[in-house]
């Protein structure tokens, strides 16, 4: 049985510092059936000369380039849907520009929809990494879900929701780094990506680290496709296949592993403007 494409959709804006660690945890997926859509917010740094490198040396990685940004636009829009415009992957995956996959990720979710024609969305674990002692210690301090795991001394932990049900309660939370799904799904929920949930502000008050650029467009999504297909097509790994980091911690905990490629990708640029 051939295994499907999955369409791995990255949109970045001035991600020059990050976005390499995030393209080499998808290059390193055991899953080598996909393709990598890495949409440039008209980024005003080295990200886009980033994109073309990594473009240079796999032919699965596609570029869209966005003229405008789409949060300063007069009109907002979501740039996940640039991406989903040109995928041709059966599955759809994202990762942002500043988050890991293990290296499981896509072969463990893929392998819902392989097993089950039924199964629309599928999800995991993430792992969060703080960005200090003080926020670690008011989160475990104060968080109400069932503690998984967790390091005092790397400063991570990672917490379990409750399982999915009809309808946003506060109890549960799917991350945009954490779901695939069926390509498909999209001729059954009317539109694409929404800008933002429209409970955003409730959301926000539900969770103890609030930042105020998360959108909560990704539980719109999961949402929608739980109300159209019932909690039955959702299906979860319970296993932690997902680093979610809190700025700076990536650069932290990683330290400079990609750094040669974007120094070289960085003097390449500084010679062309000289």
């Amino acid at each position: 049985m051939p295994m499907p494409v999955v369409s791995v959709i990255m949109p970045a804006f001035n991600r020059q510092g990050t976005i390499a660690y995030a393209i080499e945890s998808v290059l390193n997926q055991k899953y080598e059936d996909f393709e990598l859509i890495l949409v440039d917010d008209a980024s005003q740094d080295s990200t886009l000369d980033i994109m073309r490198f990594y473009h240079e040396k796999d032919n699965r990685i596609k570029i869209v380039c966005n003229r405008n940004n789409s949060r300063d636009a007069c009109i907002e829009w979501e740039p996940r849907n640039d991406g989903l415009k040109i995928a041709r992957g059966e599955l759809i995956a994202y990762l942002d520009s500043d988050n890991l996959w293990a290296p499981e990720f896509l072969g463990r979710c893929a392998g819902f929809f392989v097993a089950d024609d039924e199964v629309m969305l599928s999800y995991c674990n993430s792992r969060n990494h703080y960005k200090d002692a003080e926020q670690f210690d008011f989160v475990l301090s104060n968080e109400k879900r069932r503690l998984l795991s967790c390091s005092a001394f790397a400063m991570t932990a990672t917490f379990e929701y409750d399982h999915v049900a009809d309808g946003f309660n506060g109890a549960w939370y799917i991350d945009t780094n954490e779901m695939m799904h069926r390509s498909d799904v999209f001729r059954d929920l009317e539109y694409l990506w929404a800008t933002r949930h429209p409970d955003r502000e409730a959301i926000n008050a539900c969770q103890l680290v609030r930042c105020e650029y998360r959108r909560h467009n990704d539980q719109e999504l999961a949402e929608r496709i739980v109300r159209r297909y019932g909690v039955s097509a959702v299906k979860k790994i319970d296993d932690i296949l997902v680093e979610f980091f809190y700025a700076p911690r990536q650069h932290q905990l990683l330290g400079l592993r990609f750094q040669k490629e974007v120094d070289d990708i960085l003097g390449e640029r500084r010679c062309e403007e000289n």
